[in-house]
């Protein structure tokens, strides 16, 4: 084990150990090692607790940093107490049910953000979704990659990115927006590359794996229209303060187009919600 730490592996958990001894399993078969481990545990109970004393335990050369939120944080501000705790270069989230598919993913990433000092860098991703019985694969092709080069905001209409165990990036002072729930993720990438000027880098291989359960917040979010609409259009204020007629007339015409792929709504509807107050 090196003296410095290259990389921050940040994991936010809550009542489930299950998913997260794979997690910590995968980060300890890493090829790379100059890591530290940092857990911010929203647990009702000690199990998390517990298992990250038997790891360090056994693990003696390997720094793991544990928290116990009293009271707990929620998402995801669990999220940035991990990252705001973190003292290597780069931060690595991993949460509670996403591990590493390869040995060497910890490597392939570190290698290629080392070449490239102020950039998001992110890679393919596969997972099972239990309560659909089916599972996926996020590998994006270098197109819709250039797509989102050349224009971030397109992230918002399809994350080409993925969960945010996909990605690594340097540690600057920077959080998850606690204002958000079911697009906490794309308007952080947005930070990144839009606020913080980050260049795009994608590892064109699938290096993460993950389990959407019962204690993942996608399955409580996913085709809610009403927390689309506020969340669609919180983003967009915040990114476009002062919005052009033909910058509104866009917006409203893809969030038309991206809702009514699963539910019917109209523009008196979509106009209705972005006038109203967040």
């Amino acid at each position: 084990m090196n003296n410095l730490i290259d990389v921050s592996i940040c994991i936010p958990t809550y009542n489930q150990t299950k998913y997260l001894i794979k997690t910590l399993d995968s980060i300890l078969n890493q090829t790379y090692r100059s890591f530290e481990i940092i857990v911010s545990d929203d647990s009702s109970t000690d199990d998390v607790k517990d298992l990250i004393i038997s790891y360090s335990n056994n693990n003696p050369s390997i720094p793991i940093k544990y928290i116990k939120n009293n009271p707990s944080l929620g998402s995801p501000e669990n999220w940035n107490n991990a990252i705001l705790l973190a003292k290597g270069d780069w931060i690595k989230i991993m949460h509670h049910d996403d591990w590493f598919c390869d040995n060497k993913a910890l490597e392939i990433m570190i290698d290629v953000a080392i070449k490239n000092p102020n950039s998001l860098v992110f890679a393919g991703i596969k997972g099972e979704i239990v309560k659909e019985n089916r599972n996926y694969v996020n590998l994006p092709t270098q197109s819709h990659v250039s797509v989102l080069r050349n224009d971030p905001f397109s992230l918002i209409w399809a994350n080409v990115i993925g969960p945010p165990s996909s990605i690594m990036f340097p540690r600057i002072e920077v959080e998850f927006d606690k204002a958000l729930i079911w697009l906490v993720d794309i308007e952080f990438y947005l930070q990144l590359l839009i606020n913080h000027k980050m260049k795009l880098v994608y590892i064109e291989q699938v290096l993460f794996e993950n389990c959407h359960d019962e204690h993942n917040i996608t399955n409580e979010c996913f085709q809610n229209k009403k927390l689309e609409l506020k969340e669609f259009n919180y983003i967009f204020k915040k990114f476009f303060p002062k919005p052009s007629l033909i910058q509104l007339i866009w917006f409203f015409r893809l969030l038309k187009k991206q809702i009514s792929t699963y539910s019917r709504i109209s523009y008196v509807e979509l106009i209705t919600y972005y006038f109203k107050k967040i």
